[in-house]
């Protein structure tokens, strides 16, 4: 534990340094909304406010925690040193000493003390966990009688993991284990996980449970096992992820510096958890308070929007950027290391344009060759061959678009000097940015043309909730080492990408007749760089033809609309014509992309639109329930359900888009609508569900279900089904403007949470580690993690 008197210091340091900036800070913006939060700074009310608070929860750390951390401490005294800055004492003591107490505004008094008590509440209750004080404590040393045995080899006082899966077994007769606190580190980013397994005489052991571990960002490596403490024998398990192959293409040694067995947990002060409390009180109260008179203004201005957009996006590219070069081993990867057999197949196509040939430099098996049906899963049963390949002809293909290797892998290898191409992490890292920002793009500019006026804070606050809903997010996966799965979102993120840029330059060509052969230029090779990335998607095409129809019914000179069209045309029949000659160089046709001949769980060739595919692609794709878990977070999952009769037998889970609120806008569509709303836009957005189903369907006949695909639908469903919503509560806004916000808030809360969990699911999630280790930011704020 932290010395007393040292935290005290740490307490009354943390308090000057915050007050001298508040008050250099309300100096400096007079006459804004910092003067309304911070009504008056005192410092002889406020220190001693401070001195009170901190003292107390203080007392409360030393006498019921046995450690805690100078980090934890700083966090309390920061906050505590918020509170009583944002809480005006001084004009509440005034006025009880003059005895002027029913002058005191009740609203600010509950609000205040509000504040307070959530601050207390994370000190007394928040930050509470089972084993507070060390009880019945064993240190174990690796020489210890209680360790039997291990497989691992002790070096340099540390116990070392090396291979894949590695343990120790300890010996649990005389005494009663409730935790055990394992302190890891490796010097790479690695995924582990701690199995444990439990046995009476020390010979046949069963499995009990498995924790997730990450030695570089678990900040707590507690794991509870009190349901085990009754057995015998505890065997330890340290099992390394396989993926964790790094750039010397063996598997990094995890080190064990310490074993502690009913070891106390720390006090740890959660500031992101106070944050979130605090915020959603405050929000609360505000919508008490302001009742029947919350007025929103409306505005017919989004280009401040699209500007911000912009601007966040931008910052994000730089942040993706700037973190790519800090981390380059795992954002980039050098040529000459890469093993062309081994490696994903994106640097496989890579390396084939490269040597400027159609197929991937990798000579098939010899059993593979004698195949007389390379394509039916059981004729591969002991063959070796490469997974989720095209194969035809004797030769190895990719069957995924070509378009992010052009666009992202050669501009990177030139700018390197040909020595390195990015990763499979920072492609999808820049994917899904760019196609996040054309999604949001799009929304705004279909909004600036279906209203007058919008509620700003409304849009606001739904733009938020479909980038959340969409799932868009989740096209970026990072799992350690290198094999990622993250060649399978590629293909999504970038088509989607430019399906949604070519709906917005059409969008901008269908209002403004100035710069109209630009942006249908722009749209026409963004329909080629989507074919080039997700041909599929050119089943969405089908939604663009009514904004055409329009421009085509202008009244303006045919020769005009001809040369708008002009480069539009020229560029899609060249793209046409290259993407044909792709496909006839590879597999005899000009239509065959490849996923006919892919080697998978299923022979391609035999696939086909079926009736028998229509329900089972309703039910995956828009009925399927979530899998709730009541563990640690993230609690919502992709549901799995085997519904007969199934057409496709790849079944690895799905979501309904129904069961996600915000996508229930489809079902305002037929109501929110009137004769003055744009009708070639309203037509867009009536067949939407119908295309967009079409799509869905395509995808489960020929591809069956799993959790990428659905990020397909949602992103569709919620970019066409975004207008209806916003439609339909600016109709009920202008009715009841307390039910609309408090309906808003839950829809979009709702929906946010679903879609926020399933970035994290166990098929292809951010796992530990991953994105800055933000899995267990977040577990923290629920859980203290492992425990």
């Amino acid at each position: 534990m932290v010395n007393f008197g040292v935290a005290i210091l740490i307490g009354l340091a943390s308090y000057l340094v915050i007050f001298s900036i508040v008050v250099i800070v309300k100096k400096i913006l007079k006459k804004v909304i910092i003067e309304k939060i911070i009504q008056d700074i005192n410092w002889v009310y406020g220190f001693a406010a401070f001195l009170l608070l901190y003292l107390v929860s203080l007392l409360v750390v030393y006498l019921t925690y046995s450690r805690t951390t100078y980090f934890s401490l700083i966090s309390m005294a920061v906050a505590t040193s918020l509170v009583v800055i944002f809480v005006p004492f001084k004009s509440f003591i005034n006025k009880i000493r003059a005895k002027q107490i029913k002058e005191v505004n009740k609203f600010n008094f509950v609000k205040y003390v509000g504040i307070i008590l959530i601050l207390l509440l994370e000190v007394l209750a928040f930050s509470n966990v089972s084993s507070k004080k060390d009880n019945g404590l064993i240190e174990v040393p690796f020489n210890s009688e209680l360790i039997l045995r291990s497989d691992a080899n002790v070096k340099d006082g540390k116990m070392i993991f090396d291979r894949q899966r590695q343990y120790f077994i300890l010996d649990n007769r005389e005494h009663s284990f409730s935790n055990i606190y394992l302190d890891l580190e490796c010097d790479v980013e690695t995924k582990t996980q701690i199995d444990f397994f439990v046995s009476k005489d020390d010979d046949k052991y069963e499995y009990a449970f498995s924790y997730p571990s990450n030695p570089n960002f678990d900040e707590f490596e507690y794991y509870d096992i009190s349901e085990i403490s009754g057995e015998d024998y505890i065997q330890v398990v340290v099992v390394i992820d396989e993926t964790n192959v790094h750039d010397s293409g063996k598997i990094p040694a995890v080190r064990l510096k310490q074993i502690a067995i009913n070891r106390a947990f720390p006090f740890v002060f959660n500031a992101l958890r106070l944050v979130i409390v605090e915020a959603i009180f405050l929000t609360v109260m505000i919508v008490i308070k302001k009742g029947r008179q919350l007025k929103f203004k409306s505005t017919n201005n989004l280009t401040i929007l699209e500007r911000i957009i912009l601007l966040l996006c931008g910052v994000g590219l730089v942040f993706v950027l700037v973190e790519a070069l800090i981390n380059s081993s795992t954002h980039f990867v050098s040529v000459n290391d890469i093993n062309n057999a081994e490696s994903p197949i994106y640097y496989q196509l890579f390396h084939a344009l490269k040597k400027g040939q159609m197929h991937l430099d990798i000579e098939p098996s010899a059993e593979l060759l004698a195949l007389e049906n390379p394509y039916d899963p059981s004729a591969r049963a002991g063959v070796s061959y490469l997974w989720d390949h095209a194969f035809f002809n004797g030769k190895y293909f990719c069957y995924y678009g070509a378009a992010p290797v052009f666009l992202v892998m050669f501009p990177i290898y030139y700018l390197s000097g040909m020595k390195m191409i990015p990763s499979i992490l920072l492609i999808q890292e820049i994917g899904t940015l760019f196609s996040i920002l054309t999604f949001l793009l799009v929304l705004v500019n279909l909004t600036k043309l279906m209203f007058k006026e919008v509620n700003m804070p409304t849009l606001i606050l739904l733009l938020v909730g479909a980038t959340f809903s969409s799932l868009l997010l989740s096209n970026t996966i990072f799992k350690v080492g290198w094999y990622n799965e993250g060649i399978y979102r590629i293909p999504y993120s970038y088509g989607l990408c430019f399906y949604f840029l070519t709906l917005l330059m059409i969008l901008k060509a269908f209002n403004n007749s100035r710069f109209r052969i630009l942006f249908l230029g722009l749209a026409g090779l963004s329909v080629v760089l989507m074919m080039a990335s997700r041909p599929t998607l050119i089943i969405g095409f089908v939604l663009f033809i009514p904004l055409f129809i329009k421009i085509l019914l202008e009244k303006y000179p045919l020769k005009r609309k001809l040369i708008d069209f002009a480069p539009m045309i020229g560029v899609v029949i060249l793209g046409a014509v290259i993407l044909c000659y792709y496909n006839y160089a590879r597999f005899n046709s000009i239509t065959e992309f490849g996923q006919s001949y892919q080697l998978t769980v299923v022979d391609g060739t035999t696939l086909s639109y079926s009736l028998e595919g229509v329900f089972p692609t309703l039910a995956n794709y828009y009925l399927m329930p979530p899998y709730l878990d009541g563990g640690m977070f993230p609690n919502i999952d992709y549901g799995w359900g085997d519904f007969a009769p199934a057409y496709h037998s790849y079944n690895a889970g799905s979501i309904g888009i129904l069961m996600i609120p915000m996508m229930w806008g489809i079902f305002a569509l037929p109501f929110v609508f009137n004769k003055e709303d744009n009708l070639y836009l309203r037509i867009m957005l009536y067949a939407a569900p119908f295309v967009i189903f079409f799509i869905a369907y395509t995808t489960y006949c020929f591809g069956g279900t799993c959790p990428r695909y659905v990020v397909e639908i949602t992103a569709l469903s919620m970019l066409f089904g975004f207008i209806p919503l916003l439609k339909t509560f600016d109709l009920l806004y202008k009715r009841k403007p307390i039910t609309s916000v408090v309906l808003l808030i839950l829809i979009v809360s709702v929906s946010s949470v679903i879609g926020f969990s399933l970035l994290f699911t166990n098929f292809d999630g951010w796992n530990e580690g991953g994105q800055l280790g933000l899995l267990e930011v977040i577990r923290s704020i629920f859980n203290q993690y492992n425990i």
